[in-house]
């Protein structure tokens, strides 16, 4: 006969956190772990090399989630290790344009989107990572705003090359893509 439900949210939470580390969720994983070979890259088939144990032992920490304020608006998303904090620059980009004047569907309000993704992904690239493991850098609206404001005379004038920033000074680092 099943548990009944936790009172409260948080305990909830742990009660299904606690099913997937160390439950029904982790003895599946085992399992299958154990007992299926499935094909990989190598074109062969191989168990895999998670076991319970292994769930068992670690746990996903639980953090405060990153926040911009977009209007009226409070957007929360993941850390610096998730693509979380590109959707938050890319709010503080466009917060300086009214985009009350421009068409949702004309060229201007695409460009300029597209323009503001560039940048923000070009960031993530060089800078954003599990801070655990890698420096990592806040996003850098300075450099931004700079870039916004050139543009405003002509909506993406200023955008010709989505390159990451150097905040104070520091140089990028972005992996060299492979000819």
């Amino acid at each position: 006969m099943p548990k009944p439900a936790a009172a409260t949210r948080e305990r909830q939470i742990e009660s299904a956190r606690a099913a997937w580390y160390r439950g029904f969720v982790a003895e599946a994983v085992d399992r299958f772990c154990r007992h299926e070979k499935v094909l990989d890259a190598s074109g062969r088939r191989h168990s895999g090399l998670l076991t319970g144990d292994d769930l068992a032992r670690w746990e996903a920490p639980v953090e405060a989630p990153l926040t911009f304020d977009y209007h009226d608006y409070t957007v929360m998303k993941g850390g610096p290790w998730s693509q979380g904090p590109v959707l938050l620059q890319q709010l503080a980009l466009l917060q300086g344009f009214d985009l009350d004047d421009l068409d949702p569907w004309g060229a201007d309000f695409v460009h300029l989107v597209v323009e503001c993704q560039k940048l923000a992904f070009a960031d993530r690239e060089a800078w954003y990572g599990d801070p655990d493991f890698v420096e990592r850098a806040d996003a850098h609206p300075a450099r931004l705003r700079l870039q916004r404001r050139e543009a405003k005379a002509g909506v993406g004038a200023g955008f010709a090359r989505a390159a990451p920033g150097s905040p104070d000074g520091r140089a990028p680092r972005v992996a060299r893509r492979r000819p």
